[in-house]
C-alpha cells in the first residue's frame, strides 16, 4: 500500500476544496492511504476526516527543519546598469520581507510535510507557491501538482515572483492541467518546451452526476425558494472574488431589468467582495433583484429553478460550476477565457461572450430569456458532453492511474 499526501492551502471552500473531496471519496483504500496536510485548520477537514483520510494541520513550530536553507537570492531578480536612487529604500525592504517571509514559509511548510512521510505529494493550486519546493527539501521522492488556475490568475508578474512560479514548477515530477488550455497558457508563461521539466497531463475536472438529478420540477424548486411563480432566474455560483467578474453581472443588472423587469440574480457562495457588492446593488437600487444565499453545500436547488446560469469570470481555468448547471440541463452563459471555451465546445453547447464586458453580458442574458429555445439546445449538447467527458469517474480513474505510474518510476535525486 503507497501513502499518498495532500496539500490543501484553500483560502475557503469552493471548487478546490470539491476536488479534494471527489479524490478522496473515490481513492481505492486497498492500494492508497491518504494524508491531507493544511498549514491551518479548517471547517471542511470535517468531510476529509469523514472519509477515512488523516488530516495533519499546522507544524509543530518546535521541529527544526534538517535540510540546510534555499538560498532565495536564487528566486530574487538580479538587475544590471544603473539603479535609481528614489524610492531604493522603500524596494529594498520590500524586497527583503518577501525574501524572509518566503524563507519562513519554506521552513513552516518543510516541517508540516515531515510531521508524515509520504510515497507522493499531490499539491492543489500549484503555480506561484512554496509547497512543491518544501515539499522537495522535505525529501518527499514524488510530487505532483494540479493546476486549478491560469497563470493570469495573480496579476503580480514581478521578475521575483516569475522566479519562484519556475523554482515551483521544477519541484514537481508532473503537472495536471485542467483543460487543455490551461497547460499551452502555462507552458507559454514560463516559456517551457515539451523536453522541459515538468511533463503536462490534463484531466479535466469531472462531477458527480448522481448528486445533481433534479428532484423538484422548475415551479416546485421556485416555490420551495419562496419566490412569486413568474420570476426568471439568473443563477450563479462561486467564490465572491474579484477574477470571477460579479461585479460586471451586477453592472449588467440595469439593462436587463429593462427589457425583463422580473428577472432576479440568485448567487451561492460568500468571499470577499460580498459587502462591496451588495453595496453597489444598493447605489444602483437592484437589491430586490439580486439576493446573495452565501456559501451552500448543496447547489442543486437553486439550478433546479434557474432559466439559466451566468459565469462572468476574468480568469477561469475550467470553471466546475459550468459542469454542474450543464448536467442539470441549464443554459450557460460564460466568458470566454480558460477551459471554459472547450467545455461549452467553442458556443456549440453554450453561449461565449467576451471577458470584463457588461454590455454583451446583458445582451447574452437578454437574448435566452426572450428567446430560450436556442440556448435550451446548446444546453442539451453540454449536458451529453458532461456526460461524456465531465464525470467524477473519468476524472478519478486517470488522476489514479497517474498515481500508480509516478509510483513505479524512479523517485528524482
Amino acid at each position: 500500500m503507497h501513502t499518498i499526501g495532500f496539500f490543501d492551502d484553500s483560502a475557503g471552500p469552493g471548487g478546490t476544496t470539491q476536488y479534494l473531496v471527489e479524490l478522496l471519496t473515490a481513492l481505492n483504500r486497498e492500494q492508497f492511504r491518504p494524508i491531507v496536510f493544511s498549514p491551518r485548520p479548517a471547517p471542511w477537514h470535517a468531510a476529509m476526516v469523514a472519509l477515512e483520510a488523516e488530516v495533519i494541520t499546522g507544524p509543530r513550530l518546535q521541529v527544526e527543519p534538517r535540510s540546510a536553507p534555499v538560498s532565495t537570492a536564487t528566486l530574487l531578480p538580479t538587475r544590471s546598469g544603473p539603479r535609481p536612487t528614489v524610492g531604493i529604500v522603500r524596494r529594498t525592504r520590500r524586497a527583503l520581507a518577501w525574501r524572509l517571509g518566503l524563507q519562513r514559509d519554506l521552513n513552516t511548510l518543510e516541517a508540516l510535510f515531515r510531521r508524515k512521510p509520504v510515497d507522493l505529494l499531490h499539491s492543489n493550486n500549484t503555480g506561484e507557491e512554496p509547497a512543491p519546493i518544501a515539499a522537495r527539501r522535505a525529501g518527499i521522492p514524488r510530487i505532483l501538482g494540479t493546476l486549478h488556475v491560469d497563470p493570469d490568475f495573480d496579476l503580480r508578474q514581478s521578475r521575483r515572483h516569475i522566479r519562484l512560479t519556475r523554482a515551483c514548477f521544477a519541484a514537481l515530477d508532473r503537472a495536471i492541467a485542467i483543460s487543455e488550455n490551461t497547460a499551452s497558457a502555462w507552458r507559454a508563461h514560463l516559456d517551457l518546451g515539451p523536453e522541459d521539466q515538468p511533463p503536462f497531463t490534463v484531466i479535466p475536472n469531472g462531477i458527480n452526476l448522481a448528486r445533481l438529478e433534479r428532484r423538484h420540477g422548475r415551479a416546485e424548486a421556485i416555490a420551495r425558494l419562496g419566490l412569486p411563480a413568474d420570476v426568471r432566474i439568473i443563477g450563479s455560483v462561486g467564490r465572491l472574488d474579484y477574477e470571477k467578474g460579479y461585479a460586471d453581472l451586477i453592472e449588467a443588472m440595469p439593462a436587463i431589468l429593462r427589457a425583463v423587469p422580473n428577472a432576479v440574480v440568485l448567487h451561492a457562495g460568500a468571499g470577499p467582495l460580498a459587502a462591496s457588492l451588495a453595496t453597489e446593488c444598493q447605489r444602483l437600487d437592484i437589491t430586490d433583484h439580486v439576493r446573495w444565499l452565501g456559501f451552500r453545500q448543496d447547489v442543486r436547488d437553486l439550478l433546479e429553478a434557474a432559466d439559466l446560469y451566468v459565469q462572468p469570470s476574468w480568469r477561469e481555468a475550467q470553471g466546475l460550476a459550468v459542469l454542474e448547471a450543464g448536467a442539470m440541463g441549464v443554459p450557460v452563459i460564460a466568458t470566454q477565457v480558460g477551459g471554459m471555451v472547450e467545455s461549452l465546445a467553442n458556443g456549440d453547447a453554450g453561449t461565449i461572450i467576451p471577458p470584463m464586458n457588461p454590455p454583451a453580458l446583458a445582451d447574452a442574458v437578454i437574448g435566452v430569456l426572450l428567446d430560450p429555445a436556442p440556448a435550451l439546445a446548446k444546453a442539451a449538447v453540454l449536458q451529453t458532453r458532461i456526460q461524456t467527458h465531465y464525470t467524477d469517474q473519468l476524472m478519478v480513474t486517470e488522476t489514479m492511474n497517474l498515481y500508480q505510474k509516478l509510483l513505479h518510476t524512479e523517485p528524482r535525486r
